[in-house]
C-alpha cells in the first residue's frame, strides 16, 4: 500500500476496477476504454500524476516537454514549438474579469482545481485564483473511462473543449497516472490544514523538524532560506512563506515533490500524511512570524527607487514631507525625494551617518537604530505615516509618509521594507574605512566573484554600462567612478540588485541585476567585489587608455587594430573599417618620422605622452614629430561641445582620419573628451626636460606637496607593480624581441610611464588597475617614477 495515499482509496479503486474489468475484459484491445483500464491497472502511478497535476511540462518523460507558448531544445539541438497557445482558451474565456492571470499557469491542473483539489468550493473559492470551476475531489469516485474523456478529450459536462484536451500534449501513461492521483492520492486537506488560519491542525512540530533537517534540510538548509524561489527577481520566496501564506501547496509538494527537480516525494520517505503534516508544521515556525510572505531583498530594492520594483510611474512632484521644514532641510527636488535612501542614506544613518552634510543632507534620522523598532510601528510609519515613540505610542502622523494610504506601496511591499529594516541592515563601518571611503575586503577574491557574474553587463573593467547616457554630454559615470566616490551605494547595490535595470524578459522573468541571495554572495563577497570595483576605470582613466590605443579597450564598437581583422563569435571575418595608417598621418608628417601602421591612428601618436604635442617631448628632432600641436591647450580652454565634436566627427577636412565615434562608439567620445577636459596635466610637475622627477617646488608646485620619496615609491612598487613587472621591473618584455622594460621605459620615455601608471594599460590581462584605482596622488606617482629610475634598464 503506498502510504502516501489517500486512506482506503486504494482498496475502494482496486474494487471498482475489477468490476469494470470484469465488463469490458481485458484483451479486447479494441476496446479504448477496456486498453485504458489496462494501462492504468499495469502502470498507473498516482504520485507521478500529482507532479503532472502541478506543472505538467516540467514532469520526467512528459509527452510534449515543453511550457505552453514557449520552446525547448530537442535532442539533437532543434528548436521545438510547443503545440498550445500561451493562454488555455478555456480558462480566459471563463474567469471572472477580476482574474488577471495569463500564460501557462492558466494550463495547469492546480490553477483551475486548487492546491486542495476543491476548486471554487475550496481555497481558491476567491481571491485572484478564482475561477468558479469545480475540484477533482470529488471527481475520484468517477470511472477511469469517464476521467480519461474528460482529461485526454476536453469531454466536460458543458461539452467538449480543446482548453481540456490534454491528448495534443499528454500521452495515455500521463493521462492514467493524472487518473490515478484523481481517484487514489486527493485527500480531504481540510483535516490537515485549517481553511481560515491557515494553521496546521495534525502533525507534530518537534517530529517535523526531525524529518525537515534529515531530509528537507540537504537543498534548504536548516532555516529553509538556503533556496529562493523566486530568483532572478526583486523579491524571495522560501519554505517559510510558503508554508505559512499557502500551506496547501507545501502540503502537496511535499507530498509529490517539486517537477523537474530531484526534491524526494512523501513516500520515497515513508511518510504517513500526518508525518507530511508535521513537516508542514515545522516549516512554518522558521522564517519570522509577522512577517512571511514579505520579502527582504525586495525591500533593499524598494528602499532604493520602489517606483522602478512596483512599476509605477516615476514621481513628477517633489515630495512634501521633504519639503516641510518640520522634517527637512533638504535641497533636492523632483522624483528622488522620494526615494527612501534619499532621507535615510545609502549607509542607513540618515543625519548621523554619510548624509550628515553635503548636498544630500536633510536632517533626518536614518533606519539603522529602528532595527529594534516592533514590526508593527515601523509597518504603521511607512504604510500610514504614523510615527511612535519608544513605548510604542504613535505621537505624529504624516499622510506624505504614508506610502500604502498613498496607493504608491502594497501592504506586502511595506512589510518587505518592515523587514529590509529589521533584517537586511549591516553597520558599513564594518566593511567600508569611514576615513579612507575604501572597501575592507579583498580585492583579489572580488574580481574572482565580479568575473563570474557582474562582467557580463559591466564589461571586465567595469565600463560596459553608462549609469548617465542619458544626461547631457560628456557625462560618463562608471561602477569605479561610483565604486570610489560613493562606496555605500554600489555596496548596497550589489547585495540588492539594481531597480529599473529590467533590460528584457528571460522566461517571462525580469532580466534584472541579480542581488546577492540570487549569486550566493554573503556580505563580505559583497565588501570584496566593492574592493575590486574600486580598482576599476572612471571616464577618465578610461579616455586615457583611449588615448593610448583605443582598438585594445573593452567595450568600444570596433576592437580591430586599423588595417586587421577580427574573427566573430559566429567564424566570421570582420575587417577593419579604417585603412592601416591615418591619411592625415601620412600626408602631413615629414620625411624624418618613419612612423607607420596601426600607431598612425594612435592619439598620443600626433599629440604626445605629455600632450604638448610639437611643443614638447615630440618636438622638433624627436622620430615622432609630426608639427601637430597637443591638447594641453584645448585642455585648458574647456570646450566641451567643441572637444566633443572633434574627437566624434573631426575638425573640418578630417572627416576620413578623426572621427572617431564609429570606431570608440559615444561612451568612448565622452571618455576621451572627459580625459582632456579633466586627466589632461602639466607633466612638468612631474618630470623635467632632462626626464628626471622634478623637485617639489612651492613657487609653482600646484599638484604637489613634498619632494619624491624613493623609498615610498619602493614599497608602492614591490607591494603592487612587482606582482605582474617583478621586483627589477623585468618579467615583462613590452617589445619582444627587442627588449624593453620598465627601468628603460621610465628612463627613456617617463611621460609614457606617467601614463601607464595613471590610466592602465589598454587590454592589458590581467587588467592594469589605474592610478584612481590604488587612490595614487600625485606624490604617490613621483615617488614610483622615483624609484623605478633606478630599476635596471639591460
Amino acid at each position: 500500500m503506498l502510504i502516501n495515499l489517500k486512506p482506503g482509496r486504494t482498496g475502494a479503486g482496486a474494487a471498482a476496477l475489477l468490476a469494470l474489468l470484469a465488463v469490458t475484459g481485458t484483451g479486447c484491445s479494441s476496446d479504448p476504454d477496456a486498453r485504458i483500464i489496462s494501462l492504468y491497472q499495469e502502470s498507473a502511478d498516482p504520485l507521478r500524476g500529482g507532479q503532472l497535476y502541478d506543472e505538467w511540462w516540467k514532469v520526467d518523460s512528459v509527452e510534449q516537454a515543453i511550457e505552453p507558448g514557449g520552446t525547448a531544445q530537442g535532442d539533437t539541438g532543434e528548436e521545438l514549438t510547443s503545440s498550445l497557445d500561451a493562454d488555455n482558451p478555456y480558462y480566459m474565456a471563463n474567469k471572472p474579469a477580476d482574474n488577471t492571470r495569463s500564460g501557462a499557469d492558466t494550463w495547469r491542473c492546480k490553477e483551475c482545481h486548487g492546491w486542495d483539489y476543491r476548486g471554487a468550493d475550496g481555497i481558491y473559492g476567491s481571491g485572484s485564483h478564482y475561477t468558479g470551476f469545480k475540484g477533482v475531489y470529488d471527481a475520484a469516485d468517477k470511472t477511469i473511462p469517464e476521467l480519461y474523456a474528460t482529461i485526454a478529450r476536453g469531454e466536460l459536462s458543458t461539452g467538449t473543449d480543446t482548453g481540456h484536451a490534454f491528448n495534443q500534449v499528454l500521452n495515455d501513461q500521463d493521462i492514467v497516472d493524472l487518473i490515478a492521483f484523481v481517484r487514489e492520492a486527493t485527500v480531504d486537506v481540510d483535516n490537515y490544514i485549517d481553511p481560515d488560519t491557515k494553521e496546521v491542525l495534525a502533525g507534530n512540530v518537534d517530529d517535523g523538524k526531525v524529518d525537515f533537517d534529515g531530509n528537507c534540510a540537504t537543498c534548504h538548509g536548516e532555516g529553509g532560506d538556503l533556496m529562493n524561489f523566486h530568483a532572478g527577481q526583486y523579491d524571495s520566496e522560501f519554505v517559510a512563506d510558503v508554508a505559512t501564506e499557502n500551506p496547501w501547496e507545501i502540503f502537496h509538494k511535499i507530498r509529490f515533490g517539486q517537477p523537474g527537480e530531484a526534491m524526494p516525494n512523501a513516500t520515497s520517505q515513508a511518510y504517513l500524511l500526518e508525518d507530511v503534516a508535521s513537516v508542514l508544521a515545522y516549516a512554518q515556525t522558521l522564517g519570522t512570524p509577522g512577517l512571511n510572505g514579505s520579502s527582504m531583498w525586495r525591500g533593499g530594492a524598494l528602499y532604493d527607487r520602489w517606483w522602478k520594483v512596483t512599476g509605477a510611474d516615476d514621481p513628477t512632484d517633489t515630495n512634501p514631507m521633504y519639503t516641510d521644514t518640520t522634517w527637512s532641510a533638504g535641497t533636492k527636488t523632483g522624483a528622488d525625494t522620494w526615494r527612501c535612501k534619499e532621507c535615510h542614506g545609502w549607509d542607513y544613518k540618515g543625519v548621523d551617518g554619510r548624509y550628515g552634510s553635503g548636498s544630500h543632507y536633510t536632517g533626518i534620522k536614518g533606519i539603522f537604530d529602528a532595527q529594534d523598532k516592533s514590526i508593527d510601528s515601523l509597518y504603521d510609519a511607512i504604510y500610514s505615516g504614523k510615527f511612535s515613540d519608544a513605548g510604542g505610542t504613535a505621537t505624529v502622523t504624516d499622510s506624505n509618509h504614508a506610502f500604502g494610504d498613498k496607493g504608491l506601496l502594497s501592504e506586502t511591499d511595506a512589510l518587505g521594507l518592515v523587514r529590509f529594516v529589521k533584517e537586511g541592515l549591516v553597520d558599513d563601518n564594518d566593511y567600508i574605512d569611514g576615513y579612507t571611503t575604501r572597501s575592507l575586503g579583498s580585492s583579489a577574491a572580488g574580481q574572482g566573484a565580479f568575473d563570474g557574474n557582474c562582467y557580463e553587463c559591466h564589461q571586465p573593467d567595469g565600463t560596459g554600462k553608462n549609469f548617465e547616457e542619458d544626461d547631457e554630454l560628456p557625462a560618463v559615470e562608471y561602477i569605479g567612478t561610483v565604486a570610489r566616490d560613493n562606496p555605500w551605494e554600489i555596496f548596497h547595490k550589489i547585495r540588492y540588485g539594481q531597480p529599473g535595470s529590467d533590460d528584457h524578459l528571460e522566461d517571462g522573468v525580469p532580466d534584472h541585476m541579480p542581488n546577492s541571495l540570487d549569486v550566493g554572495y554573503t556580505v563580505d563577497d559583497a565588501a570584496n567585489i566593492l574592493a575590486w570595483a574600486q580598482k576599476l576605470p572612471d571616464s577618465v582613466t578610461r579616455g586615457g587608455q583611449l588615448y593610448d590605443a583605443w582598438w585594445e579597450v573593452p567595450g568600444i564598437d570596433e576592437p580591430i587594430e586599423p588595417g586587421g581583422s577580427i574573427v566573430d563569435a559566429d567564424g566570421n571575418t570582420v575587417n577593419s573599417s579604417v585603412s592601416e595608417e591615418n591619411p592625415y598621418f601620412t600626408d602631413n608628417k615629414p620625411s624624418s618620422n618613419t612612423q607607420g601602421g596601426a600607431d598612425t591612428w594612435r592619439c598620443k601618436e600626433c599629440h604626445g605622452w605629455d600632450y604638448l604635442g610639437a611643443d614638447g617631448a615630440y618636438g622638433k628632432g624627436s622620430s615622432h614629430y609630426t608639427g601637430i600641436p597637443g591638447v594641453f591647450d584645448t585642455h585648458i580652454a574647456a570646450d566641451s561641445t567643441a572637444i566633443y565634436d572633434a574627437i566624434a566627427n573631426g575638425p573640418s577636412g578630417m572627416s576620413d582620419s578623426h572621427a572617431f565615434l564609429p570606431m570608440i562608439g559615444e561612451n568612448g567620445v565622452r571618455d576621451l573628451t572627459n580625459y582632456i577636459l579633466d586627466g589632461v596635466i602639466d607633466t612638468t610637475e612631474l618630470v623635467d626636460e632632462n626626464k628626471r622627477v622634478t623637485p617639489y617646488d612651492p613657487k609653482t608646485s600646484v599638484l604637489r606637496t613634498r619632494n619624491a620619496d624613493w623609498v615610498w615609491g619602493q614599497m608602492d612598487y614591490d607591494g603592487i607593480c612587482a606582482n605582474c613587472h617583478g621586483l627589477d621591473g623585468q618579467a615583462i618584455n613590452f617589445d619582444n624581441p627587442d627588449w624593453e622594460v620598465v627601468g628603460l621605459v621610465v628612463t627613456d620615455n617617463p611621460w609614457e610611464f606617467i601614463s601607464k601608471i595613471r590610466f592602465g594599460q589598454p587590454g592589458a590581462d590581467p587588467l592594469m588597475p589605474s592610478a584612481a584605482g590604488h587612490y595614487f596622488d600625485y606624490d604617490d606617482l613621483a615617488d614610483i617614477i622615483s624609484y623605478a629610475q633606478s630599476l635596471p634598464t639591460e
